[in-house]
């Protein structure tokens, strides 16, 4: 689904897509980083970089400190967010911009509603829940004072999904 949009994105707005790049592998990020510094020495010109998983953001991070030339020149652009993102998008001198992310635990609890819907047999097929991302910018970290994920969900109400795929029978909960 990320890389339909990607896609969208790509040819709506005329961007020049230089590389494609990444692995998903047991080690993603320390198998993508080194392919991303390959990538980045054969097209030194590249301005932004988006990573459409924070393991394949990590590794490109990496390749970025292996590649010290262009330090200040690539902004990194990526999906999800953990409190290890957080840390490494407030970090000095970061290249990780944003990071467009649910709350991972608010999806987890959202799933289990959705399975027990499902078997209470309260979703019609072809029902389909909608788990809504937001931006998150490396502005906006830093200005609040974020560290972790706890802080992100109080100073960012709109990651508290309790009302998709909910019932009057399912007890909320929030994180």
């Amino acid at each position: 689904r990320r890389d339909v949009v990607w896609n969208e994105y790509v040819k709506n707005n005329d961007w020049n897509q230089l590389f494609f790049t990444g692995t998903y592998t047991n080690s993603t990020a320390t198998d993508t980083a080194a392919m991303v510094n390959n990538a980045l020495r054969a097209n030194p010109d590249v301005v932004a970089i988006y990573a459409p998983y924070d393991e394949l953001t990590k590794g490109t991070l990496s390749a970025l400190e292996q590649t010290p030339d262009l330090a200040g020149k690539v902004k990194v652009y990526g999906a999800d967010i953990s409190t290890a993102d957080i840390e490494l998008m407030t970090a000095e001198g970061s290249a990780w911009m944003a990071t467009g992310a649910t709350d991972p635990n608010a999806i987890g609890a959202a799933v289990m509603r959705t399975l027990a819907l499902n078997m209470a047999g309260e979703i019609t097929k072809g029902t389909k829940a909608e788990f809504p991302p937001i931006l998150i910018t490396q502005d906006f970290l830093k200005s609040k004072g974020i560290k972790n994920m706890v802080d992100l969900r109080a100073a960012e109400p709109a990651l508290n999904i309790a009302d998709i795929m909910s019932a009057d029978w399912i007890p909320a909960v929030t994180f």
